[in-house]
């Protein structure tokens, strides 16, 4: 199961969960802006990490940085409005 982890005033992460092959998406939250890094393994996993922002009252993603093309950081993005 994966948890919402708080690094510190400005930087969320989700935990990863190796078995759905779900890597760590994170969020840095700027004063007028949010960054979300990565965009999942799928539609389902990039609307969970939104939930888990909101839950928190942070405001939604401006934009979304890859760090890399491969599948599970990438297939999650048409569910992004950004």
């Amino acid at each position: 199961m994966q948890t919402f982890e708080k690094l510190n005033r400005r930087v969320w992460y989700q935990t990863p969960v190796s078995e759905t092959d779900r890597p760590i998406l994170g969020a840095v939250v700027g004063d007028r802006m949010t960054m979300m890094i990565d965009a999942g393994n799928s539609e389902a996993h990039a609307q969970l990490f939104l939930s888990e922002l909101e839950k928190q009252r942070i405001p939604s993603p401006t934009m979304v940085v890859l760090t890399h093309w491969h599948w599970d950081h990438i297939f999650g993005l048409p569910a992004l409005d950004i």
